[in-house]
């Protein structure tokens, strides 16, 4: 999670949200999506999929896809493919969201 961010609830309208569930919602991401995206803002300087991958215990798959949505919905703003390896995807982690 983000540095100072606590998971909250939200009040409105006698019901109570989940932050992490507007946020989901309003970036239109799916939950793996969030989750890769939260490990990109709490881990700055592991940026490799397969780091992801492993940290999380997720599929490599999973998480390249992940990061692929998370760069055509703009959230992430650079990629670089390694031409020795394609299969790893590698962010640069001082770009994370494009906006703030």
């Amino acid at each position: 999670m983000w540095k100072g961010y606590e998971k909250k609830m939200i009040d409105f309208a006698c019901k109570q949200f989940n932050l992490d569930d507007i946020i989901k919602c309003g970036l239109g991401l799916t939950k793996t999506e969030f989750k890769v995206m939260n490990y990109f803002l709490s881990h700055k300087n592991e940026c490799r999929t397969s780091t992801i991958s492993e940290k999380m215990s997720l599929n490599l798959t999973t998480v390249q896809k992940a990061v692929k949505k998370l760069f055509e919905k703009g959230i992430i703003w650079s990629i670089n493919l390694h031409k020795r390896v394609p299969s790893t995807i590698q962010s640069s982690c001082t770009s994370i969201l494009t906006n703030t």
